[in-house]
């Protein structure tokens, strides 16, 4: 093998080790900032459309940050007007569990949660916290009392 395809070999490998790397630190997470209207969270329900490559889509789900907040609130979308929200705390030991489109994942220990909050995989035991919803035509009222 001559240098110039040991370079290519090696440099090919390289790329192949980094790049899923780079691609699993993209989040696909659409974080809000929600108003506090009363004890209730306001979020427009077009925080779930999004616009790539300009086609517009569909988000199965948002996350909710508020510095009132200890924790963000994931917000599922089921359709137009069935959302669930979930308290993103670990009920296994505090930690914050890391939604996606399918579930939502404790980097602590691995204990999983489904869109619903219900325990997948523990260590984890209990369902995460979730919160009452309601709807009007524009907004999602997620109630934090």
């Amino acid at each position: 093998m001559d240098r110039k395809d040991f370079i290519k070999i090696v440099g090919a490998s390289c790329m192949g080790a980094i790049v899923p790397l780079g691609i699993s630190s993209c989040s696909p997470v659409h974080y809000v900032t929600a108003s506090l209207d009363k004890n209730k969270l306001v979020v427009a329900k077009s925080e779930f459309i999004g616009i790539k490559k300009e086609d517009e889509f569909t988000r199965t789900f948002i996350v909710i940050e508020s510095p009132t907040l200890q924790f963000p609130i994931a917000v599922y979308r089921h359709s137009d007007d069935n959302y669930t929200a979930l308290w993103t705390e670990c009920t296994h030991q505090n930690c914050e569990v890391k939604p996606n489109e399918n579930l939502l994942t404790c980097p602590c220990h691995g204990s999983e949660f489904d869109v619903n909050g219900e325990v997948l995989e523990g260590p984890a035991e209990s369902d995460l916290k979730m919160f009452e919803i309601s709807t009007d035509n524009d907004n999602i009222y997620v109630h934090i009392v």
